[in-house]
């Protein structure tokens, strides 16, 4: 069941005074998708320099001023985010809106959290008249998500993989 609406929390915009609480989130986010922490290492300075250039829209950075964190909670105690910038397709000029992460703390997940980011992102994407793409990453939630998102007027066009011959089990080629 999902927390009354008393206790819904406004989505934001994040600043740069919420950059600690979203690498914090974001390294729980990446422990709890990669199983094998030799295979992709949490780069604290790579998730800054992201973070900044939606909380810093002035940085030296091709997507500075395109990109955009939304965070529900407070400084130090945040329970979602999401992260979207606008970029192209390696197909086309045509510009679209792509969601790098949406992620939601697991105290968090039984709550309109996750409505509240895919509202967020559509409304961006509408207000900008730009296609918003995203991923779901994470394996246990994934049938709950993809509902959600179709739930929410989003149409599943494609999967996700990720192939990795490192990461492979001995005997397996």
């Amino acid at each position: 069941m999902l927390a009354p609406s008393a206790d819904i929390v406004p989505m934001r915009f994040a600043s740069v005074g919420d950059e600690e609480g979203l690498v914090s989130l974001l390294k729980l986010r990446h422990d709890e998708i990669e199983h094998d922490p030799l295979h992709e290492i949490f780069s604290e300075p790579r998730v800054r320099e992201t973070i900044q250039r939606a909380t810093q829209p002035r940085r030296n950075h091709a997507d500075a001023g395109e990109s955009w964190c939304g965070v529900i909670g407070e400084p130090g105690n945040l329970q979602a985010s999401v992260y979207l910038s606008v970029q192209t397709s390696w197909s086309s000029d045509n510009r679209a809106l792509f969601e790098l992460w949406n992620y939601i703390h697991p105290a968090h997940r039984k709550t309109v959290d996750a409505r509240l980011i895919v509202a967020f992102s559509q409304g961006i994407a509408e207000a900008m008249g730009l296609r918003l793409y995203g991923a779901v990453m994470l394996l246990k939630q994934h049938p709950g998500y993809m509902r959600l998102y179709e739930r929410q007027g989003c149409r599943v066009i494609g999967s996700f993989y990720v192939y990795d011959r490192a990461g492979l089990p001995a005997g397996v080629h």
